[in-house]
């Protein structure tokens, strides 16, 4: 059944209109966004890489995408690694870090370039026959995160390899 719309009110018809117009706007940015995740997985980033995140504001054929934003001025910094704590620590992948092995299970990963101010930063234990769990010694800083890898169940320092991200200003 086609949908009629000289029998509908007035203002159905422009609401129908604007849930279509909006349709299309989400539907051009999601292919937008599509092709920046895959311009980006084509730079080879391998930890410590620059990820861009500028997306033109204007639509493929150059007009403008009216009370659209879509783009950014962030150019966040990205480091992130994964981290074998055996003594006496060892980077298993990542760039743009290094660390230093405090005791078991104990890690300072220093940036090699510092941030703007102080990064995110998220970590999370490989699996392993002992359930671990993370924790952040501080605050990190423009310069470095200490990481603890702690068993779940008692709370005890454990050597154990973990992945994190730092992400933060330039």
């Amino acid at each position: 059944m086609a949908l009629n719309f000289d029998s509908l009110p007035a203002q159905i018809v422009r609401d129908f209109e604007s849930a279509r117009q909006n349709f299309e706007v989400v539907e051009r940015n999601f292919t937008k966004i599509k092709g920046i995740f895959n311009a980006a997985a084509g730079h080879g980033l391998d930890g410590g890489g620059d990820v861009p995140l500028d997306v033109d504001e204007t639509e493929l054929d150059g007009t403008l995408i009216p009370g659209v934003v879509m783009s950014t001025v962030e150019n966040p910094k990205i480091i992130y690694g994964v981290i074998a704590t055996a003594t006496p620590g060892t980077i298993v992948s990542g760039l743009g870090f290094t660390i230093a092995f405090n005791g078991t299970g104990d890690i300072t990963i220093t940036f090699t370039d510092d941030f703007g101010s102080d990064p995110t930063v998220t970590c999370t234990p490989l699996l392993s026959a002992v359930p671990c769990g993370i924790q952040l010694q501080g605050n990190p800083t423009t310069t470095s995160a200490r990481v603890n890898v702690i068993r779940a169940d008692t709370g005890v320092a454990v050597n154990s390899t973990f992945h994190f991200h730092a992400i933060g200003p330039r």
